[in-house]
């Protein structure tokens, strides 16, 4: 089998069978990947420490064969540990920030190294945030500069002329962030998932 190596985070991962994992790795070099882990429940030199959502890591694949279209996730190293389950707030603003990354990435496509490279800096603007306001802000300039790398400005700028609202919420930042979502979710043509939990 031909491998790759990148660097990614995983976004979404189900147990599969008694030791199989699947899911969906956001990759500096390939996009989205769709990746089975078989007995990684049972390997702990492959998966030091086993595999769980939010994992920054150092990732080992092989590329699909035959009809499959998972990649098959040979190994790990861990390549940074952030506080994301710090507080309510950060595993949030957290969740929030990498499902727009996820949706605003494409599959197998490595043009999205970017996309990558914005939410890792973002996920330690928002773990490293003192307070609400210092999270909200870290997660508002991270969807904005998603927005901005999409080409999405102009046409979030047209969408907000058009659908002005009264503000609705406790904070200025609050009610900008909820204008993006609402952007987001306008040009995805779907609620975010966890957009709900954002300001719980």
């Amino acid at each position: 089998m031909e491998n790759i190596s990148t660097a990614g985070i995983i976004t979404r991962i189900t147990q599969f069978r008694e030791a199989d994992v699947i899911g969906t790795i956001l990759s500096e070099s390939c996009g989205k990947i769709d990746f089975i882990a078989r007995r990684s429940a049972k390997s702990r030199i492959r998966f030091a420490g086993g595999l769980s959502l939010f994992d920054i890591a150092h990732y080992e694949l092989a590329i699909p064969r035959g009809s499959s279209s998972l990649y098959q996730l040979m190994g790990s190293s861990s390549l940074v540990s952030m506080h994301i389950a710090r507080s309510v707030a950060t595993f949030n603003a957290s969740s929030l920030a990498v499902e727009i990354a996820s949706e605003f990435s494409t599959t197998d496509d490595s043009s999205n190294s970017m996309v990558f490279t914005l939410l890792l800096d973002a996920l330690q603007a928002i773990t490293s945030g003192k307070d609400a306001v210092e999270i909200g802000t870290s997660t508002h300039d991270f969807v904005n500069q998603i927005l901005q790398y999409s080409g999405l400005i102009g046409e979030t700028r047209d969408y907000f002329h058009a659908n002005k609202e009264t503000p609705t919420h406790t904070s200025a930042i609050q009610d900008t962030i909820n204008r993006q979502l609402d952007f987001c979710e306008h040009y995805l043509g779907k609620p975010l998932r966890t957009r709900r939990n954002l300001f719980a």
